[in-house]
């Protein structure tokens, strides 16, 4: 069920990555992160409510991973737009790629263990991920930096929903959302930033609507675990988004990246029958 539920994540992100690039070079990334995380809290925070009711004093260590998960949630989404900004998709995909194995990694150095064939399908999936994402050769490697720090923002803040998972899987994710909404929120008004059209509204509040379902189905794949199945699975986006091009677009693949979408699809294979 973890691989399950994280591939219903890999997929939901795949097509927020589709439909969020033509718009990342056209709106501000602070304003564009605030109108998702709105409509991303509207849908989260009032079924945690509902789910797991209001925090107690208890609850304080998970919730303190919560609001920490949104900050690096924040930084990650900022640091993507911006090297979507400057670079190409092909030099940010596989970058952004590595956020899986950047929480499986953190959490198994915390103390989760896993066993061997785990081991090895988290390595496959992850090796098939940067081998399907990778375009090839680009004359610049505009956009690599701001990627590898939101890979590394976004690893950690999956490894951080992980740890709040007591207060709920629904719950761990909407705290999060108030957390991001309270600093991007500070950030916009102290910037002075102003909505964009009704239109690119609408797309933002779409987008926002398909992150909340990515979240919740990655908060309770991660919360069965192990959390770095978990992570590395619901990462495989990049290697969706490469297979999405060729039934879709009809776009013609490099030889390494039909072999890293097999590995992909293998290590995933693996781990699902090993759960």
């Amino acid at each position: 069920m973890t691989v399950a539920l994280s591939l219903i994540t890999a997929f939901a992100w795949t097509a927020f990555n589709f439909w969020i690039v033509p718009i990342s070079r056209s709106v501000d990334p602070y304003v564009a992160s605030l109108v998702i995380m709105v409509a991303n809290g509207l849908l989260t925070i009032p079924l945690a409510l509902a789910l797991d009711g209001i925090p107690t004093h208890e609850d304080l260590r998970p919730l303190a991973f919560a609001v920490l998960a949104g900050v690096f949630e924040v930084a990650g989404f900022i640091l993507f737009f911006r090297a979507l900004e400057t670079g190409d998709l092909a030099v940010v995909a596989p970058i952004i790629g590595l956020e899986g194995g950047i929480a499986a990694l953190a959490v198994i150095l915390f103390g989760e263990e896993v066993g061997i064939l785990i081991a090895v399908g988290l390595a496959i999936s992850l090796a098939g991920g940067c081998l399907a994402a990778a375009a090839g050769r680009r004359r610049t490697a505009a956009g690599a930096l701001p990627a590898a720090g939101s890979a590394v923002c976004l690893g950690l803040m999956f490894a951080l929903y992980a740890a709040a998972a007591d207060l709920g899987p629904v719950s761990a994710v909407a705290c999060g959302r108030l957390s991001a909404l309270a600093l991007l929120g500070a950030i916009v008004l102290r910037r002075g930033l102003r909505l964009p059209g009704r239109a690119v509204c609408a797309r933002l509040v779409g987008l926002g609507a398909i992150d909340a379902a990515a979240f919740v189905t990655y908060a309770y794949a991660a919360a069965r675990g192990p959390v770095s199945v978990a992570a590395v699975v619901a990462g495989q986006f990049s290697t969706l988004s490469a297979v999405a091009g060729i039934i879709f677009l009809r776009e013609r693949l490099k030889l390494h990246q039909y072999i890293g979408i097999g590995l992909a699809g293998a290590g995933t294979t693996l781990l699902a029958l090993v759960q």
